[in-house]
């Protein structure tokens, strides 16, 4: 009888903690807030606008781009405790791409090999807005 009062209350502890634990997590829409507010304390010269959860238009000049933030929203959910470094890794990696002015020396391309699907997808993320051929090179091969 012991062990099953012990039982009902260790699962009730652990149903419990979990149940805060997500209460304390950010959503999606939060998540995409707060990572806005950040980018726009480290870079303010950009403008910033959150299209939708996870995705932020970003436009300093002549240059637009979209940051997806996909892979930090699931990096951030596996280890909530580490927001700050989550955020400061990814947003490292965002401020170089918008500050990123050297041009691009032909010995760091690296030549990728992909599925003919992969062009189809990002065609389809272009919406219109650009030319695939002037954001990236591709050749068809038969393999």
């Amino acid at each position: 009888m012991n062990q099953i009062i012990i039982s009902l209350i260790v699962t009730s502890t652990l149903w419990l903690v979990s149940c805060q634990t997500d209460q304390n997590q950010l959503s999606k829409k939060e998540f995409t807030q707060r990572y806005k507010d950040s980018l726009m304390q480290r870079e303010p010269d950009a403008n910033y606008e959150i299209q939708e959860d996870l995705k932020i238009k970003v436009s300093e000049g002549k240059h637009d781009m979209a940051i997806y933030l996909d892979n930090a929203y699931r990096a951030y959910t596996l280890q909530p405790d580490s927001l700050t470094s989550i955020f400061s890794d990814y947003l490292n990696s965002s401020i170089s791409t918008l500050t990123k002015t050297e041009l691009i020396s032909k010995s760091s391309i690296v030549p990728v090999i992909k599925p003919f699907k992969y062009l189809d997808d990002i065609k389809s993320l272009d919406h219109g807005n650009t030319s695939l051929d002037s954001l990236i090179y591709y050749e068809s091969m038969m393999i």
